[in-house]
């Protein structure tokens, strides 16, 4: 019985760990997120304050590895209680402090990065010159709407030095922000909304360059910058606003095993007593409440045929 009771215990604690473990851990990063940790802890702290709270509220006659809190004669050990309770909350608002300092302090560095590539005359004078070179290829070639434009690898070696310059500090720009969003140092969400139909557009059009310059010199040379391009082009799908079907806008390799998804959820519920599925339901809730999410009224090709958006 005794046994069953420190299970029922600890197992909010287990199902917490495995919840960061399953659905905040990102591969993606190269370390873990400090914020993340940092969270976890913030959990887990207020868990075992709280549980502390209920203990001596309802449970004081239980005992918790052979320890009580109940006094005695002897022993008053409602003040060590109180001692515990404190050092559990100094120690919660430190870290929450540091938390939302790492996050600052990372947020400010992206701000940084934004406005220096802003304000920065020879990344203006290369993405002009990339530019240029885009437009001519787009005149040339006259692509059709779903056709990609790329600069060929004859097309690179025929250009002038200062364009072929503007090509590599572009994409050397590029893999510089890749790598560090994969270090933490960088802010993905906001980086993200800047940086994102930039990065898509120049990895594709000078796709072929890259391989070429592996070829020459590593063959890993910007693999981080060709990480982030899959990571931010796998869009799954899109609901258009007009017909309400759901059009594919990217390409997902691999995707989802369903049935190996429901025998671990089921697995789950089974060995924490279904407090998996509350732990989920509460940081959903959780992400509801704090997170932002803007809706996206994407429309569908056969939905813009015929519609005049130069009418007021």
């Amino acid at each position: 019985m005794s046994f069953i009771k420190t299970y029922f215990l600890i197992i909010p604690y287990i199902t917490v760990i495995a919840y960061f473990f399953a659905y905040k851990r990102d591969n993606f990063f190269l370390k873990i997120r400090s914020s993340v940790q940092l969270l976890l802890i913030l959990i887990l702290l207020g868990m075992t304050f709280t549980n502390i709270l209920v203990w001596k509220a309802f449970f004081e006659e239980y005992t918790f590895l052979n320890f009580d809190i109940q006094n005695t004669d002897t022993q008053f050990k409602t003040t060590a209680l109180v001692t515990a309770l404190a050092a559990i909350a100094a120690v919660f608002g430190w870290i929450f402090t540091s938390r939302v300092q790492i996050i600052n302090t990372v947020r400010s560095h992206s701000v940084q990065v934004l406005m220096n590539s802003r304000n920065s005359t020879v990344y203006i004078d290369k993405v002009d010159k990339a530019t240029v070179i885009r437009r001519k290829l787009v005149l040339a070639r006259k692509p059709k709407l779903d056709e990609k434009v790329q600069l060929t690898v004859d097309e690179f070696k025929d250009l002038e030095d200062h364009e072929k310059s503007a090509v590599t500090y572009l994409l050397n720009f590029l893999e510089f922000v890749a790598i560090g969003i994969r270090h933490n140092n960088l802010d993905e969400d906001l980086i993200r909304g800047s940086f994102k139909s930039i990065l898509k557009s120049n990895y594709i059009l000078f796709q072929k360059i890259i391989e070429h310059l592996r070829e020459l010199d590593n063959p890993k040379i910007y693999n981080q910058l060709e990480m982030l391009h899959k990571r931010w082009d796998e869009e799954n799908h899109s609901k258009c606003a007009e017909c309400k079907e759901w059009y594919k806008v990217g390409v997902v390799e691999g995707g989802f095993n369903t049935a190996k998804i429901v025998v671990t959820y089921i697995l789950l519920n089974i060995f924490t007593c279904f407090l998996w599925s509350v732990i989920s339901w509460i940081m959903q809730v959780i992400e509801w409440l704090t997170v932002h999410k803007e809706s996206e009224n994407f429309i569908c090709i056969d939905c813009l045929k015929g519609k005049d958006f130069g009418q007021s």
